[in-house]
C-alpha cells in the first residue's frame, strides 16, 4: 500500500478532467490527486491490492509431473558439465607443456610457442566474456527445452530469463578479466620473442660484416 501511494504521489498533479475520470473508474488515470480525494479512494486501492494478492498462488509447478523421472538424469548431465568445466583449464596447460617438451629448444622459442596461444586465447575469450551471456542463455534454454516441458507464465519466464542473464554476466565477468590478462601476457611474450629474434639477426649480420672485413 505504501509503495502504491508513493508511486501515485510521485506523479504530476491531476487535472480536473483526470479527477473526474478517477471518480468514475479508479485506475484509469495515473496522476497525483489532492489529499482529500486520495484519502477517499485509498480504501478502493486497498481492496484492489487484496484482490490482486489473493489471485497469486502460493505454489507454482515449474516442472510437469511427467518430467519428474527425467529430472535426475538432467541433474546428472549438469553435474557432468560442471565437472568438465572445472577441469577444462588443465587441458590447454597440458598441451602447452607437451609442446614445450617436444618443440621448444630455446628461450626465444618458448616465448613464441607460449605467447601466440595465450595472445589468441585472450583475443577469443574477451568478446565471449563481454557479450557471451545472451548466447549462453539461448544455448541453456535450448538444452532445457529438449529435456523438460516447462509450464511457465510469460512473467515468470521473463523473470527467470533476467535472472539467468544477470548470473551469466557475473560468471563471464571473470572470463573477460582472465582474457585481458592472457592477452597482455601473450602480447608481452610475443613482443619479447620478436625483440630477441631481431637482436639475434642483428648479431648475425654484424658477425658476417666483421668476417667480410677480415
Amino acid at each position: 500500500m505504501n509503495s502504491v501511494l508513493t508511486i501515485i504521489q510521485s506523479q504530476p498533479d491531476c487535472t480536473i478532467e483526470q479527477i473526474a475520470r478517477i471518480a468514475n473508474t479508479f485506475g484509469q488515470e495515473l496522476c497525483n490527486p489532492p489529499k482529500q480525494i486520495l484519502d477517499l479512494i485509498q480504501p478502493v486501492i486497498q481492496i484492489e491490492l487484496q484482490s490482486a494478492a489473493s489471485a497469486i498462488p502460493d505454489n507454482i509447478s515449474i516442472l510437469n509431473a511427467a518430467n519428474n523421472g527425467s529430472v535426475e538424469s538432467g541433474l546428472k548431465d549438469l553435474r557432468l558439465i560442471r565437472l568438465v568445466m572445472r577441469f577444462s583449464p588443465l587441458i590447454p596447460i597440458a598441451l602447452l607443456f607437451v609442446i614445450t617438451i617436444l618443440a621448444v629448444r630455446t628461450f626465444k622459442g618458448w616465448l613464441a610457442w607460449w605467447g601466440w596461444p595465450l595472445l589468441l586465447t585472450g583475443l577469443i575469450g574477451l568478446p565471449i566474456g563481454l557479450t557471451g551471456a545472451p548466447l549462453l542463455r539461448w544455448v541453456l534454454e535450448s538444452w532445457l527445452a529438449k529435456r523438460f516441458t516447462l509450464t511457465l507464465t510469460t512473467e515468470i519466464s521473463a523473470s527467470l530469463r533476467s535472472v539467468l542473464d544477470a548470473a551469466l554476466r557475473e560468471i563471464l565477468k571473470s572470463v573477460a578479466w582472465e582474457s585481458v590478462a592472457l592477452f597482455i601476457v601473450g602480447l608481452i611474450m610475443v613482443l619479447f620473442s620478436v625483440y630477441l629474434a631481431i637482436r639475434e639477426k642483428n648479431k648475425v649480420a654484424a658477425s658476417e660484416a666483421k668476417t667480410q672485413i677480415i
